[in-house]
């Protein structure tokens, strides 16, 4: 899908369309934020600037982890407290 042009939202839609087809529950959606509560404490200046930044940085190759990584610390830079990472089992 995405080498045909598919958005996002177009990709997600498609994958939760064949979840369901399949018979698997989705977690509610939280108000789109997709497992990211901490979006809900950003001004509309700060979620543009987080957006620029994961893009600037995946047109640059960086890795999900690195992105990940510089996301956080522009968080923490704004005082945003983020959520332990869960632990997985066996930990």
């Amino acid at each position: 899908m995405r080498d045909s042009g598919a958005t996002p939202e177009e990709i997600r839609d498609a994958v939760n369309a064949k979840l369901q087809e399949w018979g698997i529950q989705l977690p509610e959606d939280n108000g789109g934020q997709h497992g990211r509560p901490w979006m809900s404490q950003l001004t509309d200046d700060q979620k543009a600037q987080i957006q620029q930044l994961i893009q600037s940085m995946r047109d640059s190759g960086a890795t999900p982890e690195e992105i990940r990584d510089a996301v956080n610390a522009k968080l923490q830079e704004w005082g945003i407290q983020l959520p332990p990472p869960p632990q997985s089992p066996g930990q």
